[in-house]
């Protein structure tokens, strides 16, 4: 997954970016920006594309409850 692609999900999926900030701020206290870029770029160096994945499964997961 790159960077556009995370981008275009942020953008498609709101809920999507939330837990994506949010599994940020787990491992970043300090974390604080709502640039689509910046989370980006913070997500593929933090995690890997399994954990991203996850994180896009239950975004869409919780859209379906």
């Amino acid at each position: 997954m790159d960077r556009d692609k995370l981008i275009e999900l942020f953008e498609k999926n709101p809920l999507f970016l939330e837990i994506c900030i949010k599994s940020i701020r787990e491992i970043n206290k300090d974390f604080d920006t709502c640039d689509y870029e910046i989370i980006a770029a913070e997500l593929l160096n933090e995690f890997d594309e399994y954990e991203i994945s996850e994180m896009l499964i239950d975004a869409r997961d919780y859209l379906f409850i």
